[in-house]
């Protein structure tokens, strides 16, 4: 409720130079807490200056410090470990987590009576959240108007009649994003579903079953999931039991049919790693 998200980035897939990382990381940190560093200034001035050596509860306020620090930290060395084109909002979230409880707690120790500053701060917050959901509403609803972000506006059920129609029952989904498999996994919940994003392990048990790829546009299966696929789980693309596309409407909107490729390979072709 502190502050508006904030993703700044490349393009997917392309590594980030260390300098692009710790940029990009730095901006939407800050981007994220630009409305509470600029608010509670106004609100609770004195707060922001140093407080007296013996106030209370000053091992908190270093505790929250230490941990936010730490947070900042971590967070910056997985996004140099995982080599990330951008610094997503989630990365920010474990970050300034601690914040809002830290800016209040400086503000309780350094007023005696803020009840009416707390009033003030809540009704901005109050504004904040309206705003963002006011906003997040406008932003669908344009969306549906340019489809810069066209995934929100995708028939995943009409896809997914289309798929159940041309052989696929259950087993394996790969997708070249998680965005992708996670929304098909809600059309078929006893499904697998893969990315090349993690290893295969992390998707859990093999599920018996049919092995159904799909990647979003024009083109062939994108080189990536392709390699994934074969290397990872041995699938002979060659031996395909079905092979096509689906265009549906959007589900907001008037724009262009949306298409979806895909892929059928026969049963046990992607349930088992190869050893």
């Amino acid at each position: 409720a502190f502050a508006w998200g904030a993703r700044v980035g490349e393009l997917a897939g392309k590594p980030a130079s260390e300098l692009r990382i710790v940029s990009n990381f730095l901006i939407a940190l800050v981007m994220f807490a630009l409305l509470a560093i600029v608010i509670f200034p106004l609100l609770y001035p004195r707060a922001c200056l140093p407080l007296p050596d013996d106030v209370q509860h000053r091992s908190w306020l270093r505790f929250y410090k230490i941990a936010m620090i730490a947070a900042l930290v971590t967070g910056l060395a997985a996004a140099l470990l995982f080599r990330g084109a951008d610094s997503k909002e989630s990365w920010i979230y474990p970050v300034l987590l601690p914040l809002p409880v830290y800016l209040l707690l400086r503000a309780k120790l350094a007023y005696f009576d803020s009840e009416a500053r707390d009033r003030k701060f809540m009704a901005f917050v109050i504004v904040c959240v309206v705003g963002a959901i006011t906003a997040r509403a406008v932003m669908y609803e344009t969306g549906a108007k340019t489809y810069r972000n066209y995934v929100e506006y995708l028939p995943f059920a009409r896809y997914a009649d289309s798929f159940r129609q041309a052989g696929f029952a259950n087993g394996t989904i790969a997708a070249p994003e998680p965005g992708l498999a996670g929304n098909l996994r809600l059309q078929f919940p006893d499904a697998r579903v893969v990315t090349p994003q993690a290893s295969a392990g992390t998707f859990g048990p093999p599920v018996a079953g049919e092995c159904l790829i799909v990647w979003k546009g024009e083109g062939n299966v994108p080189a990536r999931l392709r390699d994934y696929v074969v290397q990872t789980y041995g699938a002979k693309l060659q031996d395909r039991a079905m092979q096509g596309d689906v265009e549906a409407a959007p589900l907001k909107g008037k724009g262009p049919l949306l298409r979806m490729n895909f892929l059928i390979l026969a049963q046990g072709a992607c349930d088992h790693t190869r050893t």
